[in-house]
């Protein structure tokens, strides 16, 4: 199941972007400063398309970036700890379009960014941004027995 194992890829990928301290799946409960820029993924929404014995699922990943605390987050400060982040995330994304090769996906794309802002987990405690990314797969079709 890829809603199993894109998330973690992403981490694996997200560890080798250089300016990014922590990269980790599940998110994390909570973040320390030493641990910023820490870069995590929530699940968002899929659509599907069946055919068959198998579909297609095309999934929302919101790749997550905590920077800097809120409470040093002057706008130059998060202009500049933020912009080169944020093209470093894409980029590094964008160039592994099977996400590490992850079994099942058929391909990968940047769909987005938030740019700089307060992001609303860890009660709104950091400056970040969020990539999102947008994953198809295959799936099987499981039907029951008396079908």
């Amino acid at each position: 199941m890829t809603i199993q194992t894109v998330p973690p890829a992403i981490a694996v990928i997200g560890a080798t972007i250089s300016g990014i301290t922590t990269a980790t799946d599940p998110p994390p409960a909570a973040i320390e400063t030493a641990q910023l820029p820490c870069l995590y993924t929530f699940t968002g929404e899929a659509t599907y398309e069946w055919n068959g014995d198998h579909g297609y699922e095309t999934r929302l990943y919101r790749v997550q970036v905590a920077v800097i605390p809120r409470t040093q987050a002057t706008p130059e400060t998060r202009e500049t700890r933020c912009r080169p982040l944020i093209v470093a995330v894409r980029d590094a994304l964008a160039s592994s379009p099977q996400i590490g090769e992850v079994l099942r996906v058929m391909g990968a794309r940047v769909i987005g960014d938030s740019g700089p802002a307060i992001l609303p987990e860890f009660e709104m405690k950091y400056v970040g941004f969020e990539v999102r990314l947008e994953v198809k797969s295959i799936v099987a079709r499981r039907y029951d027995a008396d079908e």
